[in-house]
Parts: C-alpha cells; structure tokens; sequence
C-alpha cells in the first residue's frame, strides 16, 4: 500500500478522506445555506459550495460521514421544499396581498424550519459529534482547495412571526434518523 502511495504521490489524507456532492438550487447564499454548516458539523465534514454553471456543495471528510452529509442535505432540501408548498396553500400565506409579503412570509417560513431542522440534528448527531475530526477535515480542505471565500450567509429579521411559528412545527415532522435502526440498538434473539 505504501508503495502504491509513494508511486503515485498520494498522502494519508488524500486516501482517508473523500468528497461527495449534492447539487444547489441557486449560486448565492440563502436562508438554507445554514443547513449546510450544521449538517456539516454533524457529520464531522466541512461544506463548500462551488458556484460555477452547476452550483453543488461538496463535503470533505472521513467515510461514511460525506454520504452521511449528502443525504441529509438532501432529505432536508425535499422536506422544506414540501413545506413551502404546503404553507403556500394556507391562509395565514394567502391573506398577504403583494407578491413582498408573500416572499417575506416564505423566507420566514424557511428560516424557522431550518432553525429547528438544525437543532435536532445536532441532537441527533451530538454524541459523534468530534472536534478533533472536524479540524483534520478543515486541514485537508485547506490543502485541497486553497483558494475559498466565506460565503455570507443572509441575516434577516423576522417580519412575520406566525409564518416563521408555522416552519418551525413543521420541522418537528421531518423523518430524520441515524439510519435503517434509527439510532435505537438491534434487538438480540429471546429479548425484548
């Protein structure tokens, strides 16, 4: 194995640690961009978002977690775009009369479900959780891609209360787990 490294000039980090993508929906920061970071920090990953013709995040880290990270990225992206759907049908959405307000509602909306999706991931996550792992990831990343700015994630006020209320229940109903046992250790044969 040492031999195979040396020939073809690869370090420890390069085969430790692996990237996975998920595709973005926009180039620029937005409300969702928060998701990243945690998801990342859950899964013991750094996030990058490159912006050229495909916007993608990329997650560094050690196997499984950049898997890890996609997929719930990808769970969470589904789970809010349903939600605004879903929001968009009730009246509290529908009694705003411009197309502002109605805007301003659906960022509220998606700032609350995102605030609650991140706290029960970190819930979820916060026993694998490493301080330690997440430095190396940002080590490796630093190497890998040298040349990254900080995106500037949006900060904004919430306008409509009720809206960002209802985004937040609704990130109570988003079915996240540890995987096929949700996190609960297998039953053994004679027990219950």
């Amino acid at each position: 194995m040492a031999d195979l490294m040396r020939e073809h000039q690869l370090t420890a980090e390069d085969v430790e640690y692996e990237e996975a993508e998920a595709p973005l929906k926009t180039k620029r920061a937005t409300l969702r961009t928060a998701l990243l970071g945690t998801i990342a920090v859950c899964t013991n990953c750094t996030a990058t978002i490159r912006s050229d013709w495909q916007p993608c995040v990329i997650f560094l880290g050690k196997a499984p977690g950049p898997e890890i990270a996609t997929y719930l990225f990808s769970v969470c992206d589904r789970a809010i775009d349903r939600a605004i759907a879903d929001f968009k049908l009730t009246p509290d959405y529908r009694r705003r009369r411009t197309l502002t307000t109605r805007r301003a509602a659906v960022a509220d909306f998606t700032a609350g479900m995102v605030a609650r999706l991140s706290r029960r991931l970190y819930g979820m996550f916060s026993d694998s959780m490493d301080e330690e792992a997440l430095a190396a990831a940002k080590r490796v990343r630093d190497i890998r891609m040298p040349d990254l700015t900080t995106a500037n994630i949006p900060e904004r006020k919430v306008r409509f209360g009720n809206a960002a209320a209802a985004g937040y229940a609704a990130g109570r109903s988003v079915q996240l787990a540890h995987g096929v046992s949700g996190g609960r250790a297998p039953r053994q044969i004679g027990r219950v």
